[in-house]
């Protein structure tokens, strides 16, 4: 018989390994669900104290964590089933000692009331489950709260467990694996994961039960988060799946299978409609504002005073231009970049002659500015800055690795990190453009180094210049001509002296030409501050702001605050996977990074390293074309060793990256940096909100596509509506008609079939 067959040594194995895993994983999850524990006031409690007060730790006793309830309190355990009987125990006292009378429930039926003498004590009731749904242990006052506490405190709560009593029940394993699947049918989608990727007999069985050996380990130090754990085998083993499965189901679609850059280019557009049609939201607040007022200051007022334009802002919690600061000039600050306007005056003024029009033929509508329809196309254009991005990153990584593994790359690098925000979600702030300026930027780079000449040094400095104007920091990665000029030139010096000359001639006037046009580039931006400021160049926020401190490189990469891996984890993978090109170009490969680690340091340096409110480190956007290459080379490796692996790590990033998006407009994550910094990895990692999919078509529906489409049924057509979608159907098809264009000369390797 062959060694193939299904009795050979390694399949018997495999099975055995796999049918163990899964039998115990059924009681390691049953006795997770039949005793739980929460301590309060730790991060163990994130998601599960409801209505509490924020955590506390007693000056008396510091190993006493603690939430004061309010008037109406709720804790969430899981049912250990229906018709269960257990032991609910909690710890709790009262505040200043004084005796105080709460009322304990389980969902809509009471358990009793309890009395609470002074000093933590423990209070325990009886209560049988009714159903197999959450438990919501409620807690509330049984009379009006008098306290000294201002916040009107009720009572503290330590720990809350829940024990089930011991009762013997025919079938008991199978009606928990009925009840509870998640851990059972995780491991069995590894082991799916496994066949499917064509791993080693012996890694079928092994996965599963090397997952369940991990969560073993696991289960003393996180004692609390047995459960939530069996949820993340569950998502990891589904979206791997999942993924695999798409893939084996497009390579026996060959028309739909991107071996081509045209099919590649087809799901890039694709992939943006949909997207756009999901997600964009066309909101201006915060930081866009300060980039907004120069479009709608130079069109409507025809000067760059925002003092009217501050205080007439629709949004009430923006700046008034009486507490806004004047400058010296006696015009008011604006400490953001004109870039962005420029970028978006297209659109804007589409929207304005729109207005203009409207208002000609009898139309009510206000050409102010401040209309919707302003915002709606101002703010598309940072969702085109998205396409933008993924097609010229496609471009990039086509240099180096075959289209699927292109088209891979920048879409992971899109969805798995928090340039989808800054396209779509908030498209007033400039980090989706500095991305998309970037991006062109370091393809003009990558085909001035295959081809060097004076017409090559022309476009770079419009790219770098473009670069610079939209977002000033970027000016840190203008390092990467400097390793050209420095190679040219040596290249130079070193040649025959009748070469010398030749080389010398278009190396000094292309770098020349670069130079000039960097500078009329940014030169809007001089005029603007030597108007606002009275100087040509200055650092509007003042020099404390871009002085360097305490070095946080290590919180960039890891912490709550905003870290690359707990955020964006596309971008963390893709610039430690850009060291992968050092075997195929030395040479690019120090320049590459060169530049990103003198971006990534000064960031680490600053005092506001962590960019405020923000959604992940938003500076760190602009690194975007060298993660999408640093994943692309990846990916490539991965495929080497098994053709469908890079779908698996692709389709995780971009799980994780939009379960936090969700997570963070729905406010289930604290968006000012002082509550992330008290935030634990614990609390980040195993809330029990870390699957918010009950939150996902809710979170759809707020989209401004398909909000439009919902008040066509009441509303019908309109005339700014129709004109809205006209200019998005034809900046979309223009920016895809530009893009193939510009790209036509580009170096096209080897495809892949």
């Amino acid at each position: 018989m062959r060694a193939t067959s299904i009795f050979a040594p390694h399949t018997i194995i495999s099975a055995l390994l796999l049918l163990t895993a899964l039998g115990a994983s059924v009681g390691w999850q049953a006795q997770g669900r039949a005793h739980q524990q929460i301590d309060i006031g730790t991060a163990s409690d994130d998601g599960a104290a409801l209505n509490f007060h924020e955590a506390e730790t007693s000056t008396s006793n510091p190993s006493l964590t603690f939430r004061w309830s309010k008037d109406a309190s709720e804790v969430r355990l899981w049912t250990p089933g229906r018709a269960a009987q257990a032991v609910l125990t909690l710890r709790m006292f009262p505040p200043e000692g004084e005796p105080r009378r709460v009322t304990l429930s389980s969902g809509n039926r009471p358990l009793g009331t309890v009395i609470l003498t002074p000093g933590a004590r423990v209070y325990r009731a009886l209560l049988r489950v009714p159903d197999d749904q959450e438990i919501a242990i409620g807690i509330t006052s049984a009379m009006k709260v008098r306290s000294k506490d201002p916040r009107g405190v009720v009572v503290g709560l330590d720990q809350i467990a829940l024990d089930r009593l011991p009762e013997a029940k025919p079938f008991d394993q199978v009606r928990e694996l009925w009840l509870a699947p998640l851990l059972p049918a995780g491991l069995l989608l590894l082991a799916i994961g496994a066949l499917l990727l064509r791993l080693p007999r012996l890694l079928i069985g092994g996965t599963p039960a090397l997952a369940l050996a991990a969560l073993a380990l696991l289960d003393p130090l996180l004692p609390e988060a047995r459960l939530r754990l069996a949820s993340y085998v569950f998502a990891i083993g589904a979206v791997s799946v999942a993924a695999l499965a798409l893939l084996i189901l497009l390579r026996y679609l060959p028309r739909l299978w991107p071996s081509t850059d045209g099919r590649a280019y087809n799901w890039l557009l694709v992939l943006f409609v949909v997207t756009v049609v999901l997600a964009f939201t066309p909101t201006i607040k915060s930081d866009g504002m300060g980039y907004y007022v120069y479009l709608r200051s130079l069109t409507i007022d025809g000067d760059l005073n925002f003092g009217n334009d501050y205080r007439d802002w629709p949004d009430q919690q923006t700046p008034d231009q009486h507490v806004t600061p004047r400058t010296a000039t006696g015009y008011y600050v604006n400490y953001f970049s004109i870039g962005p306007a420029l970028l978006w005056s297209p659109l804007y003024g589409a929207a304005h002659v729109i207005m203009l029009g409207g208002r000609a033929l009898g139309q009510p509508w206000q050409a102010d500015g401040y209309a919707p329809i302003y915002f709606v196309l101002t703010t598309f254009g940072s969702a085109l800055a998205g396409l933008v991005l993924m097609l010229v990153g496609y471009r990039i990584c086509r240099r180096w690795v075959a289209p699927p593994n292109a088209l891979l790359a920048v879409v992971t690098v899109f969805f798995g990190s928090n340039l989808l925000y800054y396209t779509l979600r908030e498209g007033g702030f400039a980090h989706g453009l500095s991305a998309a300026t970037a991006t062109v930027y370091v393809l003009v780079w990558l085909r001035l180094e295959e081809r060097p000449n004076v017409w090559r040094w022309a476009q770079l400095g419009v790219a770098a210049g473009l670069m610079l104007i939209t977002y000033w920091v970027s000016g840190l990665v203008l390092l990467l001509p400097v390793f050209t000029f420095v190679r040219l030139l040596v290249a130079a010096l070193w040649a025959a002296p009748e070469q010398r000359g030749r080389q010398l001639a278009p190396l000094l006037s292309g770098a020349g030409v670069a130079a000039a046009l960097l500078v009329l580039l940014f030169s809007p931006q001089m005029i603007a501050w030597q108007l606002i400021y009275g100087a040509f160049l200055l650092i509007p926020q003042g020099a404390g702001f871009v002085t360097p401190q305490a070095f946080k490189g290590v919180d960039m990469l890891f912490a709550p605050l905003h870290g690359l891996l707990p955020w964006t984890p596309a971008l963390f993978v893709g610039i430690f996977s850009l060291m992968l090109l050092w075997r195929r170009s030395r040479y690019l490969s120090a320049a590459l990074i060169t530049a990103v680690v003198a971006y990534f340091l000064y960031n680490a340096w600053l005092p506001d390293w962590h960019g405020s409110g923000a959604f992940g480190l938003r500076r760190l956007t602009l690194l975007a074309p060298w993660c999408m290459l640093g994943l692309a080379l990846l990916f490539d490796s991965l495929r080497r060793w098994r053709p469908l692996l890079p779908a698996v790590p692709a389709a995780l990033m971009v799980g994780w990256a939009t379960l936090i998006l969700i997570r963070y407009d729905l406010d289930l994550i604290p968006h000012s940096p002082g509550a992330l910094r008290k935030l634990s990895l614990v609390a980040f990692y195993l809330s029990r909100e870390i699957f918010p999919l009950w939150a996902v078509s809710g979170w759809i529906n707020n989209s401004y596509i398909l909000h439009q489409v919902r008040d066509l049924r009441t509303s019908g057509w309109n005339a700014q509506l129709v004109a809205i979608a006209i200019v998005m159907i034809a900046a979309t098809g223009a920016v895809m008609a530009v893009a193939k264009r510009l790209t036509t000369d580009d170096r096209r390797p080897t495809t892949d079939n």
